[in-house]
C-alpha cells in the first residue's frame, strides 16, 4: 500500500473513490461544496432525499457518472464537528479502504479531514488515516 499527502485540484484528482467527511451542521466541506457543484446538487439532494444523518460510521455510496475525475464518492458521516476526535479519522480512513476495496477500487482518495473548531496536527491526522488506512485493508485469511 502507497500513501501520499497531496492537495490536487478537483479536476487533476484521478481516483476511483474519493472519500468525504461529513458533519451536522455545514454538512460538506470546501471540497464536499465544489465536488457537489460539479455533480450538479446531487450530493446534496441525495443526502436529503436518504435523510442523511451525519452520525458517526453513516455513510452513503455515490456515482459520479462521470461528471468528475473520480468515478464514485463517498460520504462518512463524522458526527458534530466540535466532537471530532482521532478516532472519528481513524475510523474514517478505514471505512473509506474497506468500502474502496469492496468495489475495487485501485485508487482512493481520502479528504484531509478537520474542523475550525476543534483538530489534530496536520501531522498526527495523517498518521491517524495512514493507521485506519492499514486497519481497514487487514484481512484474515490465514485458512482460506
Amino acid at each position: 500500500m502507497k500513501l501520499y499527502a497531496s492537495r490536487p485540484a478537483l479536476d487533476a484528482l484521478h481516483s476511483d473513490l474519493i472519500a468525504l467527511g461529513g458533519f451536522k451542521g455545514p454538512l460538506l466541506s470546501a471540497l464536499g461544496r465544489e465536488i457537489d457543484k460539479h455533480l450538479g446538487g446531487l450530493l446534496t439532494e441525495r443526502m436529503k432525499k436518504e435523510k442523511f444523518a451525519v452520525k458517526e460510521g453513516e455513510v452513503r455510496l455515490l456515482d459520479t457518472h462521470g461528471r468528475i475525475p473520480a468515478d464514485t464518492v463517498l460520504l462518512i458521516g463524522l458526527g458534530e464537528d466540535s466532537q471530532l476526535k482521532g478516532e472519528s479519522l481513524r475510523r474514517a480512513a478505514a471505512k473509506a479502504i474497506r468500502m474502496g476495496n469492496k468495489i475495487r477500487a485501485k485508487k482512493i482518495s481520502l479528504e484531509d479531514i478537520y474542523t475550525k473548531k476543534k483538530n489534530p496536527a496536520p501531522e498526527e491526522r495523517g498518521q491517524l488515516f495512514a493507521e485506519g488506512a492499514l486497519l481497514g485493508s487487514y484481512r484474515f485469511d490465514r485458512y482460506k
